[in-house]
């Protein structure tokens, strides 16, 4: 069965090895020291370069860029079981398209939040 056309534009038609490689790099990620930027620091809006944000969470804590890529951590407002995990991490190639998505409940001790942001 194939997913919809939607579906797999936005980068989300995953595969269970998909899904297991994105949780392989989040594990590696969030061991490394990153320092998040603030989304007032995008040029631009971010909201609006990657629509995709407002579909997974309702705000975003903070980005990076790193290897040619953009990466997002956003939350949500309602998590916890029954409902998703707080944060997310999504990484956008340099064609905007997501390549790794990752759901997660503790902000990861390496990860310096932005200052600008609780």
């Amino acid at each position: 069965m194939r997913a919809p056309p939607n579906v797999l534009k936005d980068g989300y038609g995953q595969s269970w090895l998909d899904d297991a490689r994105s949780a392989w790099r989040f594990r590696r990620l969030r061991m490394q020291p990153i320092a998040w930027r603030a989304a007032s620091d995008w040029p631009g809006d971010p909201n609006v370069d990657f629509p995709e944000l407002d579909r997974f969470a309702d705000g975003i804590v903070g980005w990076h860029r790193a290897d040619g890529e953009d990466w997002f951590v956003i939350d949500r407002m309602w998590h916890g079981w029954p409902d998703p995990p707080e944060f997310a991490f999504l990484a956008f190639d340099a064609g905007r398209r997501i390549v790794t998505g990752h759901d997660f409940h503790r902000w990861p001790v390496a990860w310096q939040k932005p200052q600008n942001r609780a």
